[in-house]
Protein backbone atom coordinates (compact mmCIF):
# COMPACT_ATOMS: atom_id res chain seq x y z
CA UNK A 1 0.00 0.00 0.00
CA UNK A 2 1.01 3.61 -0.39
CA UNK A 3 3.21 5.10 2.28
CA UNK A 4 1.45 8.46 2.25
CA UNK A 5 0.06 8.82 5.75
CA UNK A 6 -2.30 11.68 6.52
CA UNK A 7 -1.18 14.35 9.00
CA UNK A 8 -2.52 14.02 12.55
CA UNK A 9 -5.82 15.72 13.22
CA UNK A 10 -5.66 18.81 15.35
CA UNK A 11 -7.62 18.57 18.62
CA UNK A 12 -11.21 19.72 18.20
CA UNK A 13 -10.70 20.80 14.64
CA UNK A 14 -11.71 19.79 11.19
CA UNK A 15 -10.19 16.75 9.50
CA UNK A 16 -6.70 17.49 8.43
CA UNK A 17 -6.28 20.11 11.14
CA UNK A 18 -7.40 23.08 9.05
CA UNK A 19 -10.04 25.69 9.91
CA UNK A 20 -13.35 25.90 7.98
CA UNK A 21 -13.71 28.35 5.13
CA UNK A 22 -14.88 31.88 5.98
CA UNK A 23 -18.65 32.51 6.21
CA UNK A 24 -20.37 33.43 3.01
CA UNK A 25 -17.82 31.70 0.77
CA UNK A 26 -19.46 30.03 -2.23
CA UNK A 27 -19.68 26.28 -2.12
CA UNK A 28 -19.02 24.42 -5.36
CA UNK A 29 -20.76 21.27 -6.60
CA UNK A 30 -24.04 22.46 -5.15
CA UNK A 31 -23.07 21.81 -1.55
CA UNK A 32 -24.54 23.97 1.22
CA UNK A 33 -22.36 26.63 2.74
CA UNK A 34 -22.58 28.94 5.75
CA UNK A 35 -24.98 31.85 5.68
CA UNK A 36 -24.08 35.55 5.60
CA UNK A 37 -23.10 37.28 8.83
CA UNK A 38 -25.66 39.76 10.27
CA UNK A 39 -25.04 43.40 9.38
CA UNK A 40 -24.51 46.27 11.80
CA UNK A 41 -27.55 47.10 13.85
CA UNK A 42 -29.15 43.74 13.24
CA UNK A 43 -29.54 41.26 16.08
CA UNK A 44 -27.37 38.18 15.67
CA UNK A 45 -29.23 34.96 15.07
CA UNK A 46 -28.58 32.01 17.34
CA UNK A 47 -25.99 29.58 16.02
CA UNK A 48 -27.47 26.42 14.50
CA UNK A 49 -27.15 23.36 16.62
CA UNK A 50 -24.66 20.72 15.43
CA UNK A 51 -25.11 20.92 11.65
CA UNK A 52 -24.23 17.73 9.80
CA UNK A 53 -20.75 17.65 8.25
CA UNK A 54 -20.64 19.24 4.81
CA UNK A 55 -19.85 16.96 1.91
CA UNK A 56 -16.53 17.67 0.29
CA UNK A 57 -16.58 20.32 -2.39
CA UNK A 58 -13.02 20.86 -3.43
CA UNK A 59 -13.51 22.61 -6.73
CA UNK A 60 -11.07 24.11 -9.23
CA UNK A 61 -10.58 27.83 -8.90
CA UNK A 62 -10.90 30.44 -11.58
CA UNK A 63 -8.28 30.95 -14.25
CA UNK A 64 -6.20 33.34 -12.18
CA UNK A 65 -5.92 31.40 -8.94
CA UNK A 66 -3.28 28.72 -8.42
CA UNK A 67 -3.73 25.92 -5.95
CA UNK A 68 -6.15 23.06 -5.34
CA UNK A 69 -9.31 25.12 -5.06
CA UNK A 70 -11.18 26.75 -2.20
CA UNK A 71 -13.09 24.22 -0.12
CA UNK A 72 -16.39 25.06 1.57
CA UNK A 73 -16.85 25.06 5.31
CA UNK A 74 -16.10 21.68 6.83
CA UNK A 75 -13.50 20.66 4.24
CA UNK A 76 -9.79 21.05 4.75
CA UNK A 77 -8.05 24.23 3.64
CA UNK A 78 -4.88 23.98 1.55
CA UNK A 79 -1.66 23.99 3.50
CA UNK A 80 -0.07 27.42 4.07
CA UNK A 81 2.26 28.37 1.26
CA UNK A 82 -0.03 27.29 -1.59
CA UNK A 83 -1.19 30.45 -3.32
CA UNK A 84 -0.33 34.13 -2.70
CA UNK A 85 -0.67 35.88 0.67
CA UNK A 86 -3.82 37.97 1.28
CA UNK A 87 -3.96 41.22 -0.65
CA UNK A 88 -1.50 40.13 -3.35
CA UNK A 89 -3.10 39.64 -6.80
CA UNK A 90 -2.71 35.97 -7.73
CA UNK A 91 -0.66 35.03 -10.78
CA UNK A 92 -2.03 32.86 -13.53
CA UNK A 93 -0.52 29.41 -13.14
CA UNK A 94 -1.09 26.50 -15.48
CA UNK A 95 0.20 24.12 -12.83
CA UNK A 96 -2.28 25.64 -10.38
CA UNK A 97 -5.12 25.11 -12.82
CA UNK A 98 -4.11 21.49 -13.30
CA UNK A 99 -3.99 20.92 -9.53
CA UNK A 100 -7.35 22.64 -9.07
CA UNK A 101 -9.01 20.48 -11.68
CA UNK A 102 -7.35 17.30 -10.39
CA UNK A 103 -8.46 18.07 -6.84
CA UNK A 104 -11.99 18.87 -7.99
CA UNK A 105 -12.20 15.61 -9.88
CA UNK A 106 -11.00 13.50 -6.96
CA UNK A 107 -13.55 15.16 -4.70
CA UNK A 108 -16.33 13.83 -6.92
CA UNK A 109 -15.03 10.34 -6.19
CA UNK A 110 -15.01 11.04 -2.45
CA UNK A 111 -18.60 12.33 -2.59
CA UNK A 112 -19.71 9.18 -4.41
CA UNK A 113 -17.91 6.87 -1.96
CA UNK A 114 -19.36 8.66 1.06
CA UNK A 115 -22.88 8.46 -0.39
CA UNK A 116 -22.82 4.72 -1.07
CA UNK A 117 -20.86 3.62 2.01
CA UNK A 118 -23.35 5.25 4.38
CA UNK A 119 -26.16 3.13 2.89
CA UNK A 120 -24.22 0.00 1.98
CA UNK A 121 -23.78 -3.34 3.62
CA UNK A 122 -20.95 -4.35 1.29
CA UNK A 123 -20.87 -7.81 -0.30
CA UNK A 124 -19.54 -9.28 -3.52
CA UNK A 125 -15.94 -10.11 -4.41
CA UNK A 126 -13.28 -8.71 -2.12
CA UNK A 127 -10.27 -6.86 -3.50
CA UNK A 128 -7.07 -5.30 -2.28
CA UNK A 129 -5.52 -2.13 -3.69
CA UNK A 130 -1.77 -1.60 -4.02
CA UNK A 131 0.53 0.95 -5.65
CA UNK A 132 3.34 -0.94 -7.41
CA UNK A 133 6.59 0.73 -8.39
CA UNK A 134 5.72 0.71 -12.09
CA UNK A 135 2.48 0.67 -14.09
CA UNK A 136 2.00 0.89 -17.87
CA UNK A 137 5.61 1.91 -18.48
CA UNK A 138 5.42 4.66 -15.87
CA UNK A 139 7.48 4.66 -12.68
CA UNK A 140 6.40 6.10 -9.37
CA UNK A 141 7.96 9.52 -8.79
CA UNK A 142 8.87 10.16 -5.15
CA UNK A 143 9.63 13.84 -5.81
CA UNK A 144 6.15 14.52 -7.13
CA UNK A 145 4.55 12.42 -4.41
CA UNK A 146 6.40 14.44 -1.78
CA UNK A 147 5.19 17.73 -3.28
CA UNK A 148 1.59 16.49 -3.34
CA UNK A 149 1.67 14.65 -0.01
CA UNK A 150 -0.19 17.20 2.12
CA UNK A 151 -2.96 17.56 -0.45
CA UNK A 152 -3.45 13.85 -0.98
CA UNK A 153 -3.29 13.21 2.77
CA UNK A 154 -6.06 15.76 3.25
CA UNK A 155 -8.25 13.91 0.74
CA UNK A 156 -7.60 10.60 2.51
CA UNK A 157 -8.45 12.13 5.87
CA UNK A 158 -11.74 13.45 4.52
CA UNK A 159 -12.59 10.03 3.10
CA UNK A 160 -11.94 8.28 6.40
CA UNK A 161 -13.79 10.89 8.45
CA UNK A 162 -16.88 11.32 6.28
CA UNK A 163 -17.38 7.55 6.00
CA UNK A 164 -17.12 7.31 9.80
CA UNK A 165 -14.16 5.00 9.55
CA UNK A 166 -15.78 2.53 7.16
CA UNK A 167 -13.24 3.39 4.45
CA UNK A 168 -9.75 3.53 5.93
CA UNK A 169 -7.67 1.69 3.35
CA UNK A 170 -6.97 4.47 0.84
CA UNK A 171 -3.89 4.72 -1.38
CA UNK A 172 -2.47 7.24 -3.84
CA UNK A 173 0.56 7.52 -6.09
CA UNK A 174 2.04 9.57 -8.92
CA UNK A 175 3.40 7.75 -11.98
CA UNK A 176 5.58 9.89 -14.24
CA UNK A 177 5.13 9.73 -17.99
CA UNK A 178 8.12 8.30 -19.90
CA UNK A 179 10.37 11.11 -21.10
CA UNK A 180 8.76 13.71 -18.83
CA UNK A 181 11.24 15.99 -17.09
CA UNK A 182 11.14 18.50 -14.27
CA UNK A 183 10.38 18.32 -10.58
CA UNK A 184 6.92 19.89 -10.50
CA UNK A 185 3.70 19.96 -12.48
CA UNK A 186 5.11 22.82 -14.56
CA UNK A 187 7.49 20.36 -16.19
CA UNK A 188 6.31 16.89 -15.19
CA UNK A 189 3.32 15.02 -16.56
CA UNK A 190 2.07 11.71 -15.33
CA UNK A 191 -0.89 9.86 -13.87
CA UNK A 192 -2.32 10.31 -10.39
CA UNK A 193 -3.93 7.21 -8.90
CA UNK A 194 -6.33 7.42 -5.95
CA UNK A 195 -8.29 4.44 -4.66
CA UNK A 196 -9.10 2.08 -1.85
CA UNK A 197 -11.34 -0.59 -0.42
CA UNK A 198 -14.42 -0.65 1.77
CA UNK A 199 -18.12 -1.56 1.84
CA UNK A 200 -19.01 0.23 -1.41
CA UNK A 201 -22.10 -1.90 -2.07
CA UNK A 202 -23.77 -1.14 -5.39
CA UNK A 203 -21.22 0.21 -7.93
CA UNK A 204 -24.12 1.55 -9.99
CA UNK A 205 -25.08 3.83 -7.12
CA UNK A 206 -21.46 4.95 -6.90
CA UNK A 207 -21.51 6.01 -10.57
CA UNK A 208 -24.88 7.73 -10.09
CA UNK A 209 -23.31 9.79 -7.33
CA UNK A 210 -20.45 10.86 -9.58
CA UNK A 211 -22.91 11.77 -12.36
CA UNK A 212 -24.99 13.87 -10.00
CA UNK A 213 -22.01 15.78 -8.61
CA UNK A 214 -20.35 16.21 -12.01
CA UNK A 215 -23.53 17.59 -13.56
CA UNK A 216 -23.55 20.39 -11.00
CA UNK A 217 -20.18 21.43 -12.41
CA UNK A 218 -21.37 21.23 -16.02
CA UNK A 219 -19.61 17.91 -16.69
CA UNK A 220 -21.11 14.80 -18.26
CA UNK A 221 -20.00 11.34 -17.15
CA UNK A 222 -19.49 8.90 -20.01
CA UNK A 223 -19.95 5.21 -19.20
CA UNK A 224 -16.93 3.12 -20.22
CA UNK A 225 -15.91 -0.52 -20.03
CA UNK A 226 -14.64 -1.22 -16.49
CA UNK A 227 -12.20 -3.98 -17.43
CA UNK A 228 -11.80 -7.65 -16.56
CA UNK A 229 -12.68 -7.21 -12.87
CA UNK A 230 -16.18 -5.98 -13.67
CA UNK A 231 -18.11 -3.41 -11.69
CA UNK A 232 -18.96 0.00 -13.15
CA UNK A 233 -16.75 2.72 -14.63
CA UNK A 234 -17.12 6.19 -16.09
CA UNK A 235 -15.07 9.16 -17.26
CA UNK A 236 -15.60 12.91 -17.22
CA UNK A 237 -13.70 16.08 -18.07
CA UNK A 238 -13.19 19.32 -16.15
CA UNK A 239 -12.28 22.52 -17.98
CA UNK A 240 -10.85 25.89 -16.95
CA UNK A 241 -9.09 28.60 -18.98
CA UNK A 242 -7.93 26.33 -21.77
CA UNK A 243 -6.93 23.48 -19.46
CA UNK A 244 -8.82 20.17 -19.71
CA UNK A 245 -8.28 17.36 -17.24
CA UNK A 246 -9.88 13.95 -17.77
CA UNK A 247 -10.61 11.49 -14.98
CA UNK A 248 -11.85 7.90 -15.11
CA UNK A 249 -13.12 6.05 -12.05
CA UNK A 250 -14.38 2.55 -11.33
CA UNK A 251 -16.09 0.77 -8.46
CA UNK A 252 -16.99 -2.72 -7.34
CA UNK A 253 -18.94 -3.69 -4.24
CA UNK A 254 -15.72 -3.53 -2.21
CA UNK A 255 -13.23 -1.32 -4.08
CA UNK A 256 -12.91 1.93 -5.99
CA UNK A 257 -10.24 3.78 -7.89
CA UNK A 258 -9.58 6.76 -10.13
CA UNK A 259 -6.83 7.66 -12.58
CA UNK A 260 -6.15 11.26 -13.59
CA UNK A 261 -3.56 12.05 -16.28
CA UNK A 262 -2.11 15.49 -15.56
CA UNK A 263 -1.39 16.11 -19.23
CA UNK A 264 -3.69 18.79 -20.62
CA UNK A 265 -6.25 17.54 -23.12
CA UNK A 266 -5.98 13.78 -22.63
CA UNK A 267 -9.01 12.20 -24.33
CA UNK A 268 -11.70 10.13 -22.64
CA UNK A 269 -10.91 7.06 -24.75
CA UNK A 270 -7.20 7.23 -23.92
CA UNK A 271 -7.89 7.78 -20.22
CA UNK A 272 -10.38 4.90 -20.12
CA UNK A 273 -7.82 2.54 -21.64
CA UNK A 274 -5.24 3.79 -19.13
CA UNK A 275 -7.69 3.23 -16.27
CA UNK A 276 -8.19 -0.41 -17.28
CA UNK A 277 -4.44 -0.95 -17.47
CA UNK A 278 -3.90 0.65 -14.06
CA UNK A 279 -6.77 -1.32 -12.57
CA UNK A 280 -5.25 -4.63 -13.62
CA UNK A 281 -2.01 -3.57 -11.89
CA UNK A 282 -3.32 -2.07 -8.65
CA UNK A 283 -6.43 -4.15 -7.88
CA UNK A 284 -6.15 -7.79 -6.85
CA UNK A 285 -8.88 -10.20 -5.78
CA UNK A 286 -8.41 -11.63 -2.29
Amino acid sequence: MSGWNPPPQAPGGNPGGYPPAPGGAPTPYGQPGYGQQPGYGQPAQPAPQAPPPAQPGWAPQDSQQPGWGQPPGGFAQPQPGFGPPPGVPPRQSKAGLVLGLVGGGLVLVIIAVVAVVVLSGGGGDKYTISTPDSVAGRNRDSTMESQMESRMSSLKTQMRTLTHGKVTDVSSAFYKDPGSSGGSLTGTTGVIFFGGTGPIGDPGTFMSGIRSSASQNGSVVETVEPGSHGGKAGCFQLHSAGVTITECAWATSSSFGAVVPTKNGTTVSDTAALMRTFRDAVEQKK
